[in-house]
């Protein structure tokens, strides 16, 4: 057993010489206190199971409405001679929400979320400082921080993409839509090991290739069961919580393979499977596996608590000297001195044994488990999903629907009334056939073989009855706040124009605003910063490390969509060639955001900024060949010059033709009457200038004059 007493020079001579009974006692001594530490993490636990059944009681009745089944009360107060039809609203509601956010909070072309640098008033003021030196400096220190967070930006979208975090995140928005909750766990270590082939030289001076397994560390998300999460009951949301449970019901084969994973302890898990003390599967849990695999039973399993929360310092030691982790006890030497301080671990437990122990893997002590809520309850971390939101709604379609098919079944046919005084079956059997033979009894007074048989219809109600369908198909619209519009149908209000439509999206897309919202504030932010804490304390990469903040923007860009394409086609259509505002308009980038609105990836339609400006260059180089209808235009004024000017020589050749009449008639010269035409114009350019001087003596002296 190792420990820190090695260090201290005057109480090693007092191990030294501890008998080795005195060695086992302390040992023996040691390891009750551990078991009274498991102990006590396990009373924790089963406390946080029995504080949560009504919550369970609550999905098992989500569950079983999800997959159309009645409860076994409800099938038993129906009864064998009754309809026992369910018309399965709630699973058309629960994927109607799933697809829709997961469309929305996950597109092709578009992260809901990024990194920027935290910002610095006082850089931005030197930016802007008229100063060249000061805001060259601010300058630098700026685009430092931009690319270092664009590095960080790109790191971890390169994570999320190993560790497949759209498929679970998608998990996640099930379960919240079905049970109410969706729970993902992480970042946590994850050793992935890869075939390379590796150089090696030998001793001959020869390089071989070798095929080796190689190890690379790297952050992890899984996604946890609801069913297996029990985190502190008494607290209202996860601000509040201090700690977290999480079960694990495994087979021999996973304890086998948890026991490869570095930090257990292997003996511990050796002698859990030596033991063979099997845990019965809570009985919660198969109601929960019957209900999807009819009836289907979990054997028994081992039973593992994984634990995230405080430790005290006399746990602490007591742990590390049962373990052996001088170093964490150098590294937490505070908390031991100190009562009032305390460390915050990860203990796996099961059957009473420690299977590993460490501190917190975050500096920053934050939870590693995201909680997200599709209805919150204000006070319970666990919240609510559709079925429970549509329950009445569902009970009631349901007890409609079986009423018309109970009422359609007695209605069909009529009901017979039958005197037995008067007739009798010949083969001893009530039950109408076909061509049955009747006996005819002795008659009593009055009667007569016509009163033998009568029958009585039973009114049909199926028109009452569907009113009722449709009014729960509206309420249950209204409780989900998930109108047929919603999902991609028309439903009884019919829009006729593009702007009304928009309108109406737009109106519908404020309760999603809010559950998103709650996406990002509760799941989106919180492991962004996990990872993003993540990589600042244990990525070797030091160029992606700074101050950043993280921005979730699943609410304010990617839930609009609808609204952004409108409205982006209309900006593109009305100020893209606007005379004034159409020199301030990024045509391009318009472009790029109009394609992206309409879920293409941008990349794959749009030219870069790099090829647009190749093409300038090179249209530049060589100017590009004349235009036709340019060249047609220029030819239709040619044309029309050349016979504007035809027509005027036309014009003075008549003009001449018929001033030399005139001048035979009157036996005058041309130039006779070309002077008097002179005279005639001078003369009238003398009155016309006469006139103009009388108006303007006129205006200037008065029109008394």
């Amino acid at each position: 057993m190792q420990s820190n007493l090695a260090e201290k020079p005057e109480e090693i001579a007092e191990v030294i010489v501890m008998s080795p009974e005195e060695e086992a006692a302390n040992r023996a001594a040691l390891v009750e206190k551990l078991a009274g530490i498991i102990g006590g993490l396990d009373k924790l636990a089963k406390e946080q199971v029995t504080k949560r059944q009504h919550v369970e009681n609550r999905w098992i009745s989500d569950q079983t409405q999800f997959y159309g089944q009645y409860d076994q009360d409800t099938l038993k107060n129906l009864g064998d001679n009754n309809s026992q039809v369910f018309v399965n609203l709630t699973k058309n509601k629960v994927n109607g929400w799933e697809a829709r956010l997961s469309d929305m909070l996950f597109p092709t072309d578009e992260k809901n979320w990024g990194i920027k640098p935290t910002p610095v008033p006082e850089l931005a003021t030197a930016v802007k400082n008229k100063d060249p030196n000061v805001s060259n400096a601010a300058l630098v220190v700026v685009e430092e921080a931009n690319t270092r967070a664009a590095a960080m930006e790109l790191e971890i979208s390169d994570q999320f993409t190993t560790s497949h975090y759209n498929i679970k995140s998608r998990q996640v928005i099930h379960h919240a839509c079905v049970l109410g909750t969706g729970v993902i766990k992480g970042p946590v270590v994850a050793n992935k090991v890869k075939k390379r082939w590796q150089a090696h030289t030998g001793q001959d001076g020869k390089v071989m290739h070798v095929l080796d397994d190689v190890s690379s560390v790297r952050p992890d998300f899984v996604v946890v069961d609801p069913l297996n999460y029990f985190p502190e009951m008494d607290a209202r949301n996860t601000m509040e919580k201090t700690f977290d449970f999480e079960r694990h019901l495994l087979t021999k084969k996973s304890l086998r393979e948890l026991a490869r994973l570095p930090g257990f302890d292997k003996d511990a898990v050796r002698s859990m499977i030596r033991e063979g003390e099997l845990s019965t599967v809570p009985d919660f849990v198969n109601q929960m596996r019957s209900i999807v695999q009819d009836g289907a039973q979990l054997e028994k399993r081992y039973e593992v608590w994984e634990y995230h929360g405080p430790i005290d310092g006399d746990d602490l030691r007591t742990i590390c000297e049962c373990v052996g982790d001088v170093r964490l006890m150098q590294d937490f030497e505070e908390v031991l001195e100190d009562p009032l301080k305390e460390m915050l671990a990860v203990v796996w437990f099961g059957n009473g044994k420690l299977l590993k122990f460490g501190a917190h893997p975050l500096d920053s002590g934050e939870s590693l488990y995201s909680v997200f809520n599709l209805e919150k309850d204000d006070n319970c971390i666990f919240g609510f999903g559709i079925p429970h939101l549509m329950r009445d709604s569902q009970r009631a379609l349901n007890a409609a629907w079986r009423m018309i098919m109970d009422n359609s079944a007695l209605s069909t046919g009529p009901q017979i009334i039958v005197n037995k005084s008067i007739v009798s079956p010949a083969d001893g059997r009530w039950e109408l056939t076909p061509r049955k033979i009747w006996y005819a009894e002795k008659l009593r007074a009055g009667q007569s073989l016509d009163h033998a048989f009568k029958t009585a219809s039973i009114d049909g109600n199926q028109t009452e009855m569907i009113n009722v369908i449709k009014l729960a198909k509206q309420f249950a619209d209204d409780e989900t706040n998930l109108p047929a519009v919603a999902q991609g149908e028309s439903g009884s209000h019919q829009t006729q124009t593009s702007g009304g439509m928009s309108m109406l999206m737009n109106s519908v897309n404020v309760v999603f605003r809010r559950v998103v919202k709650n996406w990002d504030d509760d799941y989106t932010t919180q492991n962004l910063r996990r990872i993003y804490d993540w990589n600042m304390q244990h990525s070797q990469k030091e160029e992606i490390k700074g101050d950043y903040d993280v921005d979730a923007r699943g609410s304010s860009v990617l839930l609009v969509r609808e609204v952004q394409a409108q409205n982006l086609m209309q900006i593109a259509l009305q100020f893209s060639n606007h005379p004034v505002l159409g020199r301030y308009t990024k045509t391009v980038s318009l472009y790029r955001k109009l394609i992206q609105a309409h879920m293409i990836p941008a990349n794959d339609v749009v030219k870069s900024d790099d090829e647009i400006a190749a093409d300038e260059k090179a249209a530049q180089q060589n100017p590009p060949p004349p235009d036709p209808e340019m060249e047609k235009i220029k030819m239709q004024l040619q044309v029309a010059q050349l016979k504007a000017n035809t027509d005027i020589q036309v014009a003075n050749m008549n003009r001449d033709t018929e001033m030399i009449k005139i001048a035979e008639k009157k036996n005058m010269s041309l130039e006779d009457i070309r002077g008097k035409l002179m005279i005639a114009k001078t003369q009238t350019d003398s009155k016309e200038r006469q006139v103009a001087g009388e108006m303007g003596l006129k205006k200037e002296m008065g029109s008394g004059i």
